[in-house]
């Protein structure tokens, strides 16, 4: 996912400061922070956003659950009793419901929540830095242990070196890294079983590499990186890895599509009201739910696009449901869309008024590697011959948490149409493009963007949201089929 995230907290004047988020791409977002009480808060909007969670938000009772993969953080108004999974903490600071949301101390944002990622994340409280992923390089030592009838064996590492894998004439599997550190260059014994002849270590000015050599009962091996805690894993194996495949097992019927010219693409568009059901979303000061708004804006889409343009459109919600992520996802794939396009209000302090964000989603750097690797494996190893049949034409197996990056170019070119029009809507602006982990976005075999209409917190008092007007919510619904179909060729 990602390699390594720096988070920097800038005092700010007054009550405001803010979150310089800095990727390890070079890009940079800034978000606003508030000090309330001698505490320094961030917006739970922000920090679901920053950690890939999805929020399921109770306004009658001012409560909130995050997911952060299979944990589940509760928070309450004016609480500081956290609840995680079973456990429960107590925060220095209670969680706080201001402008319409509810605010989250930093400890719980930076001390508490980085724990339950699936990979390292360290929290520097003096210089007041949270880093995903660890800093630095090192290799600490060979670990060995059995799985099912294989045996995986893991060199542990801080930080994410580079590393080469190949086999040499004998039949030895090499994983190969820059010079690093080695802390503990003595190897074990081979593991009883049978699976391993021997191993060690080859050294040399500007590299080192684990030369492994497999007994003859070893039929297949394939080498991964490891997240918690950090390292590569070589998994050896008597029979074949179907592994390789079961990123895409649950979708082999939904398997990327060869590059075709733009014309080809299917013009169905899935629109995706976000929230729905307990989950309201926003509540504007008058009570107006975000779910209410967004559906009625999708509604006026799908219409706009079918009469101005004859394109199609469908909605994972037609009524106040609840459905989950995967389940929009679901629809979207189902569907055999060529755009996925998912509505919310701008609930946090990166929008303001009446500002326009677009959100694509980003898994990192290594993601399309991963994904170019998989489909070379699978090509030399399976002869396109994966177990349950044969594939036809120019059909490709990927990592289906990196799916989206296959959709990267046309994902960020119908952010563009969408945002320039919806820019030159009167009493708009045009907001920025960002990238990151966006939950609902991930898994989608097509290309697909959020669209974030600003609501009032960062300039309006009153919490008021663009969509409430009829009329503004018209004009919106107009400039967002007008993207679509810019981006599809239509206008």
């Amino acid at each position: 996912m990602v390699g390594a995230l720096i988070l920097l907290l800038l005092p700010g004047a007054g009550v405001c400061g803010t979150l310089q988020v800095l990727f390890p791409d070079g890009r940079r977002e800034d978000v606003s922070t508030a000090t309330r009480g001698g505490t320094e808060y961030i917006s739970a909007s922000d920090a679901s956003l920053l950690f890939g969670a999805s929020r399921f938000w109770r306004p009658d009772l001012l409560k909130m659950t995050l997911r952060i993969g299979d944990h589940r953080v509760k928070v309450a108004a004016e609480n500081p009793n956290v609840v995680i999974d079973e456990r429960t903490l107590h925060l220095r600071s209670p969680v706080l419901f201001r402008d319409g949301e509810l605010q989250l101390p930093l400890e719980l944002v930076a001390e508490i929540l980085p724990g339950l990622l699936p990979f390292p994340a360290h929290y520097d409280a003096e210089g007041v830095v949270l880093r995903f992923g660890s800093s630095g390089t090192r290799l600490h030592r060979v670990e060995a242990a059995p799985i099912g009838n294989g045996l995986e064996i893991t060199v542990l590492t801080s930080g994410r070196p580079p590393y080469r894998e190949g086999t040499d004439g004998e039949g030895g599997v090499r994983i190969q890294f820059p010079a690093a550190p080695l802390e503990e260059d003595s190897l074990p014994p081979p593991p009883e079983g049978g699976l391993v002849q021997e191993w060690y270590w080859e050294v040399s000015a500007d590299s080192i590499t684990l030369v492994v050599l497999p007994s003859e009962e070893v039929e297949d091996y394939k080498i991964a990186r490891r997240m918690n805690p950090e390292g590569v894993v070589l998994r050896l194996s008597p029979a074949l890895i179907e592994e390789i495949v079961a990123g895409a097992a649950d979708a082999v019927r939904l398997l990327t599509r060869a590059e075709r010219a733009a014309s080809s693409y299917s013009t169905l568009v899935v629109l995706d009201p976000g929230h729905g059901g307990a989950d309201s979303g926003l509540v504007l000061s008058d009570g107006v739910y975000e779910k209410d708004l967004v559906l009625d804006l999708a509604l006026r889409v799908r219409s706009v696009l079918a009469e101005r343009y004859n394109i199609r459109a469908v909605l994972t919600r037609e009524g106040d449901g609840e459905f989950s992520l995967l389940q929009r996802t679901e629809v979207a794939n189902q569907a055999g869309a060529g755009l996925l396009l998912s509505l919310h209000l701008g609930g946090s302090p990166i929008g303001s008024g009446g500002s326009v964000d677009v959100y694509v989603d980003h898994v990192g750097r290594g993601s399309r590697k991963r994904v170019e690797r998989t489909v070379e494996e699978i090509g030399a190893r399976y002869n396109n011959e994966p177990p349950g049949g044969v594939l036809d034409g120019d059909l490709r197996f990927v990592p289906w948490d990196g799916v989206t990056s296959v959709y990267a170019e046309r994902s960020m070119a119908a952010a563009r149409a969408v945002r320039r029009r919806l820019g030159a809507v009167e009493g708009m602006e045009e907001g920025v493009i960002r990238e990151g982990p966006i939950a609902v976005l991930r898994g989608v075999n097509m290309p697909a963007l959020l669209v974030e209409i600003g609501s009032g917190r960062g300039g309006s008092s009153s919490g008021s949201s663009p969509l409430e007007g009829e009329e503004m919510r018209a004009r919106i619904a107009g400039a967002l089929a007008d993207g679509v179909a810019a981006f599809f060729g239509r206008s």
